[in-house]
């Protein structure tokens, strides 16, 4: 990760945004500030004999303010009212994906509208109306599919030593950052539950670039409770690519971390980012 410019407020608070211009991300022309719009849906548009337990997914054009995905974000009504459901963001794919509560089967053959409101690109761009897919599903039951094992440290530790922490980047006594990623217990100490400078700053006070931008304050390893949140984990904004992370992509100078090398580093950290 890139050094991070932290100031106090002030007066100079304008002048630091040219100052930093090292440590904001390249310009891209492909970072449109316009609205999100649908690439792909599961279930499609209009499609029938959906199975009845199943992962609602809305694949989008461009990368969110993962703020702006709740589990509001997604609604699943049909004549007898709406359905529970529990919804979350996929960073790498940049995805919306619901389902049931509990995973509980919808009516048989019955129309369902799946509408998705309420959600911004990360360049700010508002949905300018709601995302609205109708279908009918099947008469059958069926099981719900499995999600996949989460990941574990015995794969994710050696990922990180060989792709992030080598000698003069994330790795060694001297980590750049003050972030260690070859050992689980630089893992532990540096990067589950703390606060990414380039979103807080490293002193309780200072303001960051990142904050003088609109953006949230956030941990390198987002934790609450036992479950960890990717979408909220500035380490997962630096492997992806996400135009809030500031400075060069991870890692530095190397080939990006592959898709499935990345679904990798989300299923492990969702699962709360184990080290044991």
């Amino acid at each position: 990760m890139s050094r991070t410019l932290a100031i106090a407020c002030g007066p100079v608070a304008l002048a630091v945004i040219a100052l930093a211009a090292c440590d904001l991300p390249p310009d891209d022309p492909a970072r449109d500030p316009g609205p999100p719009a649908l690439l792909a849906s599961f279930p499609e548009r209009d499609a029938v004999d959906v199975p009845r337990r199943l992962v609602l997914r809305f694949e989008l054009d461009r990368q969110l303010d993962p703020r702006s995905v709740s589990r509001n974000t997604v609604a699943l009504v049909s004549g007898d009212g709406a359905v529970l459901l529990t919804t979350r963001y996929d960073i790498v794919d940049s995805a919306i994906e619901a389902r049931a509560f509990r995973g509980g089967p919808l009516v048989a053959d019955v129309r369902y509208r799946a509408v998705v409101d309420a959600i911004r690109g990360a360049s700010g761009g508002e949905l300018e109306e709601p995302i609205t897919i109708p279908f009918r599903t099947a008469t059958d039951d069926n099981a719900l599919p499995p999600d996949d094992a989460p990941a574990a440290w015995s794969e994710v530790g050696p990922l990180l030593a060989a792709r992030c922490g080598g000698q003069g980047c994330h790795g060694g006594d001297r980590p750049a950052m003050g972030l260690r990623l070859d050992t689980a217990e630089g893992v532990r100490e540096t990067a589950r539950g703390v606060a990414a400078i380039q979103t807080a700053g490293p002193r309780e006070g200072d303001i960051s670039l990142g904050v003088l931008l609109g953006r949230p304050a956030l941990a390198r390893i987002e934790i609450i409770g036992d479950e960890g949140r990717p979408e909220h984990s500035y380490l997962m904004l630096k492997v992806t690519g996400h135009e809030w992370a500031h400075g060069e992509r991870m890692p530095r100078g190397a080939d990006p971390l592959t898709r499935d090398e990345q679904r990798l580093l989300q299923s492990w950290i969702r699962a709360g980012a184990p080290t044991r």
